[in-house]
């Protein structure tokens, strides 16, 4: 595994909670439990790879149990490979938790048939659509129909959500020290948790223009390299190809401080095949500027700027 470096890491203790008879009567089958530790520990690996790719290590702990209801304490820990540069990847504990809470919400949409469609959305903040087989639709992202359409991460959630509920427990919870409650299951949702078959054409691409305004998180001025931005929902790196925007840039003509917005012309495609999706954006045209009052600066870019 490799080493995170300059201490960018993200740590949280996630638990996995069983309640019902089973745990009231001391009948849990340690054979079982130790299925139901492994098939988390890999659902959470999946999320992983599956959002940030070989840029992010994972790393879990079994931390401790507890027999109130049968608690299960995960140390959980995501760092950074080697050599990469931070501000490439969202990373914090609260858009992990989110991940996996809107993975949970998606297979309870479905209940175990597979979506009746799955179609990009023209929301920039919507990246796709799914309708189950009730004719209901719900939005999310392409990270999650990435999760959710891995075969692994289905046989996952069966054993450690499905088989137990089927087993005699009452319900089974997911929390975050850190993010609160991700999720509570009960008997009625242990049918959803299963692979779902998801028909997988072999690519989908489609891309679209939007203005919007953006918060600059982080601008890097090494050329080839993507600024970070928010749109008020999502945090993510984009190139900039605007050659008049990049020249005042680089001549020192652009300045930049905490709380600086562009407003400007951006594409977004969506590419790849379900499983393998992805969405870049590109900011094509800076249209504005804007700059809120303040007293001082977060950096320069004036090259005579010591």
């Amino acid at each position: 595994m490799t080493t995170p470096v300059n201490n960018k890491t993200i740590e949280d203790q996630l638990t996995l909670e069983y309640h019902g008879i089973p745990v009231k009567t001391g009948r849990m089958n340690s054979y079982e439990v130790a299925a139901y530790i492994i098939a988390f520990s890999e659902f959470l690996g999946i999320v992983s790879n599956k959002t940030y790719g070989e840029k992010i290590t994972i790393k879990t702990e079994i931390q401790g149990f507890r027999k109130d209801s049968f608690d299960i304490d995960f140390f959980f820990q995501l760092g950074v490979v080697t050599g990469m540069l931070f501000n490439e990847t969202p990373f914090s504990v609260r858009q992990y938790a989110e991940l996996v809470k809107e993975c949970i919400k998606v297979w309870l949409h479905l209940n175990g048939e597979s979506p009746k469609s799955i179609q990009p959305v023209q929301d920039n903040r919507n990246n796709l659509q799914i309708e189950n087989q009730n004719g209901t639709i719900l939005y999310t992202s392409i990270n999650v129909t990435n999760i959710i359409s891995d075969p692994k991460a289905g046989e996952a959630v069966e054993q450690f959500i499905k088989k137990p509920l089927e087993a005699g427990l009452s319900h089974v919870r997911i929390n975050s020290k850190s993010s609160g409650e991700i999720a509570r299951l009960e008997k009625k949702d242990a049918l959803s948790f299963v692979p779902i078959p998801i028909e997988r054409p072999s690519a989908i691409e489609k891309q679209q223009e939007i203005q919007i305004t953006l918060l600059i998180e982080s601008a890097t001025f090494k050329e080839g390299n993507k600024w970070r931005f928010s749109d008020g929902e999502n945090s993510f790196a984009a190139a900039i190809i605007d050659e008049e925007f990049l020249k005042n840039v680089n001549e020192g003509v652009a300045r930049f401080g905490k709380g600086d917005q562009l407003i400007a012309r951006v594409r977004f495609t969506q590419s790849g095949a379900f499983g393998s999706l992805k969405l870049d954006r590109t900011i094509v045209k800076v249209l504005e500027h804007k700059i809120p009052p303040r007293t001082g600066r977060l950096f320069r870019l004036d090259p005579s700027d010591k």
